[in-house]
This record gives structure tokens, C-alpha cells and sequence, in this order.
């Protein structure tokens, strides 16, 4: 595809899932970094709050996405949110006419559809041509499952279906 993914990760699920797309679409893979770096549970808390106000957080570097180029973004829910660090780059980055798709990470099942409706929202604020949003439920004592992570990328980005 030739595009780039980004993303933010802070358990770790998040990355797992960027890592198999990019295996997929062999597209390159950057990371979301703060320039604060969150740990712990101070670090999650207080990364909700500034979730949940739709605020920003400083990133090292910004990444240098190709002209053009579709967008892949990995990200975490964080109170019914895009967490800081993928709002800084959304609004810092010209995503303006790009299609930009987005795989999202969360515990609640039950509000799927308002995750993808806000991140939908979030785009086209910004001009970009979202394409798909999809959202997936990490269960954070199981850990991320590569196999059926890559069965249901698999489907989503490449149209392929794989029976287990």
C-alpha cells in the first residue's frame, strides 16, 4: 500500500495490532512517542482525564508521512476518547484529503459504535477522508492473540476471509 502506520500504544495491545498490519500491507510502522513518557497507574489516570478533554500532549518527533499517501492510525480508547498523544498528531499532521484508517483498541464492547462514530468525527474535523474505523476488544489479562488478530485485520484491510 505504501502508506505509513502510526501509533500509541501503552499496555502494549495497541502495538501488537500495528505490528500485524504492517506485516499485512507491509507498510512502515511509527510510534506515537510523549515527550513525558506516561507510566503507571498515575500515568493512566491522568492520561484519561486529558482524554476525556479532548486535550493534546507534546510528541518527540512527528512522523514524515509520504504525500498522498493512505494513513493507518493504531489507538487506544482512553475514556471514550483518542488518548493525547494520537489527538496531537491528528491535529499536527496535514491529513487534509487522505484516507486515513483507523484500528481502535478498548476493553468496552459495548460502546463500539460511539468510539468509531467520535474517531469518524475527529477526522473529518481535520479534512481527512476516513476510511474504514474499526474497533476491537483487547482483553487486557489475556493479552493480545497475534492469530486472531491477523484473521481479523486480515479480513478487514485485505478482504479476505480465514476460518480459525
Amino acid at each position: 500500500m505504501n502508506g505509513m502506520i502510526v501509533y500509541y500504544s501503552f499496555s502494549g495491545s495497541t502495538k501488537v495490532y500495528a505490528e500485524v498490519l504492517a506485516d499485512l500491507v507491509n507498510d512502515p510502522v511509527f510510534e506515537l512517542r510523549e515527550k513525558s513518557p506516561r507510566t503507571g497507574v498515575l500515568g493512566m489516570f491522568f492520561g484519561a482525564v486529558e482524554a476525556l478533554m479532548g486535550t493534546s500532549a507534546p510528541l518527540e518527533v512527528l512522523p514524515d508521512i509520504p504525500a498522498g499517501k493512505p494513513v493507518f492510525i493504531c489507538s487506544p480508547i482512553w475514556a471514550g476518547n483518542l488518548p493525547p498523544a494520537v489527538m496531537t498528531f491528528i491535529k499536527n499532521t496535514d491529513l487534509r484529503r487522505r484516507k486515513v484508517n483507523v484500528v481502535l483498541t478498548f476493553t468496552n464492547v459495548l460502546n463500539r459504535d460511539a468510539y468509531q462514530k467520535k474517531a469518524t468525527g475527529i477526522l473529518r474535523a481535520q479534512g481527512c477522508n476516513p476510511g474504514f474505523v474499526q474497533g476491537f476488544v483487547c482483553d487486557r489479562k489475556l493479552g493480545p492473540d497475534r492469530a486472531i488478530i491477523r484473521k481479523h485485520l486480515k479480513k478487514l484491510v485485505l478482504n479476505v476471509d480465514e476460518a480459525y
